[in-house]
């Protein structure tokens, strides 16, 4: 995986009103926090998919052409939840 492309995915995506999930790049390794959670490490299975080995999530993110991804998705206990960008 080129950890170059992390780039594209970190920012922060309103989930529902008050849930801001952020992303954040530590050296190599892409971190992510729910608001009022700690920051967990997400690994990935493809380009634009990611999973968790805290807890059973998986994390899509929507890429908008070779730029930013303006979403994401996050699948969690058979549900899923996206969420748009709100900022860098």
């Amino acid at each position: 995986m080129d950890h170059g492309i992390y780039k594209n995915y970190i920012g922060r995506y309103q989930l529902a009103p008050g849930a801001i999930f952020t992303v954040t790049l530590d050296g190599d390794h892409l971190m992510t926090q729910l608001t009022g959670q700690q920051p967990i490490e997400i690994f990935p299975e493809s380009e634009w998919i990611f999973f968790l080995k805290l807890v059973d999530a998986q994390v899509t993110f929507e890429p908008d052409g070779k730029g930013p991804a303006n979403a994401i998705a996050l699948h969690q206990n058979g549900r899923e939840t996206r969420g748009t960008r709100v900022s860098d």
